[in-house]
């Protein structure tokens, strides 16, 4: 969360985690996609964090932009078109974890 507890990053594998800065508590957070093939990246916290936002690739179309809680449901697509999307930021006071 952006309270300087838990960061929050994609791997290079297109997966994304959560762990806290000490190191424990390391957790996949699974994307509700229906069961389709996906790419995830760039995440960031929601200002209150209860959300994240990030760039995803579902199978092998365009990678776009999308929502979800902090646990992975309520998946949510932000944009939809042809360009690259990458990169996603809530503005000032959040931040990112880049791969």
């Amino acid at each position: 969360m952006p309270n300087g507890r838990d960061i929050l990053f994609g791997t290079a594998e297109g997966s994304l985690f959560r762990v806290r800065v000490d190191g424990s508590g390391l957790a996949a957070i699974p994307l509700q996609t229906g069961g389709g093939s996906y790419t995830a990246r760039a995440p960031a916290w929601s200002p209150d964090g209860s959300r994240i936002v990030f760039s995803m690739r579902l199978g092998t179309g365009p990678l776009d932009i999308y929502t979800a809680n902090t646990d992975g449901s309520d998946l949510a697509q932000l944009t939809a078109t042809p360009e690259r999307e990458d990169f996603p930021h809530w503005g000032a006071g959040s931040a990112v974890a880049e791969e």
